[in-house]
């Protein structure tokens, strides 16, 4: 399942990601692509709306290297399992 976001939303709209996912066996990827969010503010945003009931959680930054050796970041991402 995909749930669209739209910027701003992220916390508001994850309680409801909260109640729909398996309370055990099942995991979820939020990917933020907008630049200028961190690692910890994707963490934080999962850790509320879930309660800290999860098995695991990472986090990390996708980026990519440029023609002239240059790190590009892309977005941000949080992995969560129950």
């Amino acid at each position: 399942m995909t749930i669209s976001v739209p910027a701003g939303d992220t916390s508001r709209r994850l309680p409801p990601a909260a109640d729909i996912l398996s309370p055990r066996d099942a995991f979820m990827v939020l990917n933020l692509y907008s630049n200028g969010y961190s690692a910890a503010l994707g963490e934080t945003v999962v850790r509320e709306a879930f309660k800290n009931q999860f098995r695991e959680m990472t986090s990390g930054e996708l980026a990519c290297n440029d023609s002239f050796g240059k790190i590009l970041p892309l977005s941000i991402y949080v992995r969560l399992k129950r």
